[in-house]
C-alpha cells in the first residue's frame, strides 16, 4: 500500500476534508492559509511534517497566530489523528495514493505554472509518474452536440496512436468522448476530476486500466468530496498546468468552466491554446479563434501525422496569440534592462536573459531556464523588440539579440 510521507500525513490533519465531518471547530486550512503557514515554516528552516514533533506546540504559540490562523483551531485539526486514519485507511485500501505539496512524487509541472493556488494535497488513482509527461489535453462542455463529441474522440485515437499522452477533466461529453476515445486505442489518458475520485476509481470498468498502467486519475479534492460549481472551476488550471497544448472543442461565450478556463490559460500563458474550427461550432469558439487562437480543423484529422503537423505550429502561433493579447495591454509596468537593477530581488536578472538570446531561442524555453512567467518574459521582449536590442525570428518563432553593447 502507499506509503505517506510525514509531510502528507501532517497536510492531511491540516487541510483534509473527511467524509461526514462539518464542525466548524475543525474547518481545515484552506489553500491560502496552509501556504501562508508552510512559509512561515520553510523561513524557519521546517517542513511541514515538523508540525507532527514534540516541539509544535512551541512553535505554534510562537508563530501561528500572529498569521491569522488560532492556536486552538491549529491544536484541534493536529489532533485529528484517528479520524485521519480511518479515511486514509479506506482510501488507500481501494488503490488510492495521496501526494502533498513537497513530496518528491508530486508533479514538478504543478508547482511551477500554479504556484500558491495550488490546493495542498493531491489525491489519485493509476501510475502517478503519468503526471509529468505532458501530452494534449482536450476539453469542452458537457452537453456538446454529436459533431463536437465526434471530433473530441477522433482527437482520442490520434493521441494514443501518436503515444502522446491525452489529459482531460473526466466530465460527461466531450472529455469523456476524448479519454474513452484514447483508451479504446491503447493509449495514455490523464484524468483531473473535479469530485468522485474514490467511486470512479473504484468502478469495475475503470480499474483495468488504472491497473495495467494507460489510465491516471486525480484530483485536488478529497476522494469522497460531493460536486461543486467552484471545485469544477479550480479543476480546470491543473488540466492546463499539467499540459503541452490544450485544444477547447466547444465552448459557450461569457460563461461556464471551459470559457473560464480558456481565459486563465490565455492570462498566465501556460501553454499554446488550439481551438476546433467548424462550421456549427458555438460562439464561445468564435470568439477564441478571433483572439489569435490557432485552429483545428477535421482536416487535421486525418491521421497521426497531419495532427502532429498542427501540433507542431503551437509555439509559433501560441506567441502570435500572446502578443496579440500583450499588445492590447498598457506598456506602464513593462520591465527593462535599465530598470533591472532597481527591481526586488525576485525580479530576474533582465541582462543574463538578454544574454540567454545569443543564439536564436524559443521563448517558453528561456521561461523555463530562469523560472520567468512566459506573459512577463513576453512583454519584456515586446519591449526590446521595439528597442531593436531583440530580433524576432519566423517560422519556427525563436528570439536573439541583435546587438552586443
Amino acid at each position: 500500500m502507499h506509503v505517506l510521507s510525514q509531510d502528507t500525513q501532517a497536510t492531511l490533519l491540516l487541510c483534509g476534508v473527511l467524509p461526514g465531518s462539518n464542525s466548524p471547530e475543525t474547518q481545515p486550512l484552506t489553500p491560502r492559509e496552509f501556504h501562508r503557514l508552510d512559509q512561515v515554516l520553510c523561513d524557519r528552516g521546517f517542513s511541514t511534517g515538523h508540525l507532527l514533533s514534540p516541539e509544535a506546540e512551541i512553535f505554534l504559540m510562537e508563530n501561528v497566530q500572529a498569521h491569522q490562523i488560532t492556536l486552538e483551531r491549529m491544536k484541534l485539526l493536529l489532533q485529528r489523528g484517528a479520524a485521519v486514519a480511518l479515511a486514509c485507511d479506506r482510501w488507500l485500501r481501494a488503490g488510492l495514493w495521496i501526494l502533498s505539496l513537497h513530496d518528491e512524487s508530486f508533479p514538478k509541472r504543478l508547482r511551477e505554472r500554479l504556484g500558491t493556488k495550488l490546493y495542498p494535497l493531491l489525491f489519485g488513482a493509476g501510475n502517478p509518474r503519468l503526471l509529468s509527461e505532458g501530452g494534449l489535453a482536450v476539453v469542452g462542455s458537457r452537453d456538446a452536440d454529436e459533431a463536437g463529441l465526434e471530433f473530441a474522440a477522433r482527437v482520442g485515437e490520434l493521441t494514443a496512436q501518436a503515444r502522446l499522452p491525452l489529459i482531460s477533466g473526466g466530465a460527461k461529453g466531450i472529455d469523456s468522448a476524448a479519454m474513452n476515445g484514447a483508451l479504446q486505442e491503447g493509449g495514455t489518458v490523464i484524468g483531473v476530476l473535479a469530485n468522485g475520485l474514490f467511486c470512479e476509481a473504484t468502478r469495475g470498468e475503470v480499474r483495468p486500466f488504472l491497473m495495467d498502467g494507460p489510465l491516471v486519475l486525480c484530483s485536488p479534492f478529497s476522494p469522497e468530496a460531493p460536486f461543486s460549481a467552484g471545485s469544477a472551476m479550480a479543476r480546470n488550471k491543473y488540466v492546463y498546468a499539467l499540459a503541452d497544448s490544450v485544444l477547447v472543442v466547444n465552448s459557450d461565450y461569457g460563461s461556464g468552466g471551459t470559457w473560464s478556463g480558456a481565459q486563465e490559460n490565455l492570462k498566465h500563458g501556460w501553454c499554446p491554446l488550439f481551438v476546433r474550427e467548424a462550421d456549427s461550432v458555438p460562439e464561445g469558439n468564435r470568439r477564441l479563434l478571433k483572439r489569435g487562437c490557432p485552429a483545428l480543423r477535421q482536416a487535421d484529422l486525418t491521421s497521426v501525422d497531419s495532427l502532429l503537423d498542427r501540433l507542431a505550429q503551437a509555439e509559433s502561433e501560441g506567441c502570435a496569440q500572446t502578443e496579440m493579447l500583450l499588445d492590447a495591454l498598457p506598456d506602464e509596468g513593462t520591465p527593462s534592462i535599465e530598470r533591472a537593477a532597481t527591481e526586488t530581488p525576485s525580479e530576474p536578472d533582465w541582462q543574463e536573459v538578454l544574454n540567454a538570446f545569443a543564439e536564436p531561442r524559443s521563448a517558453r524555453e528561456v521561461a523555463r531556464e530562469f523560472g520567468i512567467k512566459e506573459s512577463l518574459l513576453y512583454r519584456w521582449l515586446k519591449e526590446q523588440i521595439e528597442q531593436g536590442i531583440i530580433h524576432k525570428h519566423a517560422k519556427p518563432v525563436r528570439y536573439s539579440r541583435t546587438r552586443h553593447d
